[in-house]
């Protein structure tokens, strides 16, 4: 059996844990597998909303975390602090949308002037002939 030396970890049921530990995580995955999910839940929402620029999080993405915040929160855990990143990163993420909507918005109305335009130009061809 490999030694494990004071700075080393050890991986239980996918998560990294203090060898100091190994007996407890061991026995809570066994007697509690849910726990397994519901930490896998908790890491996802995490990732999603500390590691992502709010302009790249998508509204489906948003309605995943806020259904995994409710999950997690019947399932006891307290989200709350949670719950207020979500708001923010919900509220960034929606201005954010609001940004690059009024951008492409822009864009259509160039191209539709530059459409009248073209058009006025091809009836006014039509008439000389």
């Amino acid at each position: 059996m490999k030694h494990l030396h004071r700075h080393e970890k050890e991986v239980i049921n996918g998560f990294i844990v203090d060898p100091s530990q190994t007996t407890l995580a061991k026995w809570i995955f066994t007697h509690y597998p849910e726990m397994t999910k519901d930490m896998n839940v908790l890491l996802d929402i995490f990732e999603t909303l500390s590691y992502k620029k709010s302009c790249d999080i998508s509204e489906a993405q948003l309605r995943h975390v806020s259904d995994n915040l409710s999950y997690l929160k019947r399932a006891g855990f307290k989200v709350e602090w949670l719950r207020a990143k979500f708001d923010d990163v919900s509220l960034n993420a929606c201005e954010a949308r609001i940004v690059k909507l009024k951008e492409e918005v822009k864009k259509q109305e160039q191209m539709v002037s530059y459409l009248k335009d073209m058009l006025k130009y091809e009836e006014a061809k039509l008439k000389k002939l």
